[in-house]
């Protein structure tokens, strides 16, 4: 019973991870369609479109940090994961470096989603040698609680916009 529970985690995670991300996608499609056609009467609306944009990015690594969180869990789903382990250890370069950007701007926010970002994306890449290590699962539940308290900071700042 233990172990089809743990199965269900990846697809629950997964799932939440695919309707954070449309969630973000509808928001800057609705924030785009609503704009006005003529720019030069109404140049801060298409500045908040502009700043809309930004903000994605910034939560872009929240959604997926729930489908490497959804890997992690379950990798035996993933093929090919030997072909696209440089690239999750370059994504998780990238992202650690974007996380220390965010703490020299005390951005809290912004630092936790890209450190946890990268953390996932380097474990990913590097299954192998965390599995058999006891410190694996206290690891992958420490970030699932982030992964969680992301998204409650994401759904805050969805309901508030």
């Amino acid at each position: 019973m233990k172990g089809k529970r743990f199965r269900a985690l990846p697809v629950l995670f997964a799932t939440i991870g695919v309707l954070m991300l449309v969630a973000e996608i509808l928001m800057v499609l609705h924030a785009r369609f609503s704009l006005p056609q003529l720019p030069a009467e109404n140049e801060g609306r298409y500045v908040s479109f502009g700043l809309m944009i930004v903000i994605f990015f910034l939560y872009l690594p929240v959604p997926l940090s729930f489908f490497l969180l959804a890997g992690l869990l379950y990798p035996e789903k993933i093929k090919h994961l030997g072909a696209i382990a440089p690239f999750l250890t370059a994504v998780g370069v990238l992202s650690l470096t974007l996380s220390l950007l965010m703490a020299f701007r005390m951005d809290a926010v912004g630092f936790l989603s890209f450190l946890t970002f990268d953390v996932l994306s380097i474990l990913l890449a590097r299954k192998e040698e965390f599995r058999k290590s006891e410190k694996f699962n206290p690891l992958v539940w420490t970030l699932t609680a982030l992964c969680v308290l992301q998204a409650a900071l994401f759904g805050a700042v969805v309901l508030l916009s």
